[in-house]
């Protein structure tokens, strides 16, 4: 940057996001939740994602799945939803 003037270089910002919270993780990770919430959920979870699999496989959408690549959880889509109204700020 030798002889260039500080008006003549353009700053840059740069923002790295990590994926939001997943089905998956909501199932296995107790994550902020306390401990008897997060065993009490767990099964129930477990039941439900064993579920999804077996619904996804029998109707022919075997590229979802809820433990690969899971889709968002809805803690997942609330932390997406906050860094959208975010970004456009953070100029």
């Amino acid at each position: 940057f030798e002889g260039k003037a500080d008006k003549d270089i353009e700053k840059k910002m740069i923002i790295f996001v990590r994926h939001g919270e997943s089905t998956w993780n909501d199932t296995f990770n107790k994550g902020d939740r306390k401990t008897l919430a997060f065993i009490q959920g767990f099964l129930p979870g477990l039941v439900k994602a064993i579920f999804m699999e077996w619904y996804f496989w029998v109707t022919g959408q075997e590229v979802e799945s809820w433990f690969y690549d899971a889709p968002l959880s809805k803690k997942g889509q609330k932390q997406a939803d906050t860094i959208h109204k975010y970004l456009p700020e953070a100029k």
